[in-house]
């Protein structure tokens, strides 16, 4: 391209990076998720010295203004370990799963948009996985009457796949997990990095 033509080009659409993160560790890949009022939220996982691995969560506060996010906040753990989060938006709530724990089971947390920001507005991690599977890259999303589905992968050993949950209840109660890609009969090595 000439010099004219970079003298005249428009401005350029994106806003400058914001550390949403503000922590003194590097961060693990967010999951982001929209609310109705077109919030941004934001949750990912952090290593800790003291506590191990744990979520934290932050939300901008305008979509107007791409700088305006909340401080960062620890919101969830399972057993000191917390990597791989995926949520969604449902309504007012916030729906969360992520692997965890000392086995690397799938687990599931929800709490209301206002009260997201502290960890006693997000309930009780409660697993979704069996608790010998090693489970991880859970992936939430929710269809348009509300039901809530999750998928995630046992990367190795003999119960290697992706398996499916399901909540028609908004969260309170799970199908029990369900095998739908046997990748040990396939023969394959290994599994992982599911999507809905």
């Amino acid at each position: 391209v000439s010099a004219m033509t970079w003298a005249f080009a428009p401005p350029d659409p994106w806003a400058d990076p914001v550390n949403v993160s503000q922590g003194e560790v590097t961060p693990a890949l967010p999951s982001l998720t929209v609310d109705s009022e077109g919030r941004v939220h934001a949750l990912w996982a952090e290593e800790n010295a003291t506590s191990g691995t744990v979520l934290y969560y932050a939300r901008n506060e305008g979509a107007s203004d791409a700088a305006r996010w909340t401080r960062p906040a620890r919101v969830l753990t399972s057993a000191g370990m917390a990597r791989q989060p995926d949520f969604v938006t449902v309504g007012e709530r916030l729906h969360a799963v992520w692997s965890g724990g000392t086995n690397g089971s799938i687990y599931y947390s929800r709490a209301y948009v206002r009260d997201a920001y502290v960890s006693g507005g997000w309930e009780t991690p409660v697993p979704l996985s069996g608790e010998s599977a090693t489970g991880c890259w859970p992936r939430i999303v929710a269809d348009l009457g509300g039901a809530l589905h999750v998928v995630y992968a046992v990367p190795l050993n003999e119960g290697r796949g992706l398996y499916y949950t399901r909540s028609d209840d908004a969260g309170e109660t799970w199908t029990p997990p369900q095998l739908i890609l046997d990748a040990a009969a396939r023969r394959w090595a290994q599994v992982g990095h599911p999507t809905l």
